[in-house]
């Protein structure tokens, strides 16, 4: 299979010459505008995420009292 990139990474094929290097570009702003509206929304989903977290581990807490509490009068 001599001549062809199969199996080839792309470190095995330098940049050309006067080229920047693709995993060294610095994005255009409109690439890192998006990418910080992306990070953005991700920093809030987390924190939801962590919200709801907190709030099943509240209901499981109540569901734990009320069992008990039915248990103790029955």
């Amino acid at each position: 299979m001599a001549g062809t990139a199969k199996g080839k990474s792309t470190e095995d094929f330098p940049p050309l010459p006067g080229k920047p290097d693709i995993g060294q570009a610095s994005p255009s702003p409109a690439a890192q505008s998006t990418q910080d509206v992306l990070m953005q929304q991700i920093l809030i989903m987390q924190k939801q995420q962590g919200e709801l977290l907190e709030m099943q581990r509240q209901q499981a807490e109540e569901h734990r009292l009320l069992r008990d509490e039915l248990q103790r009068q029955a």
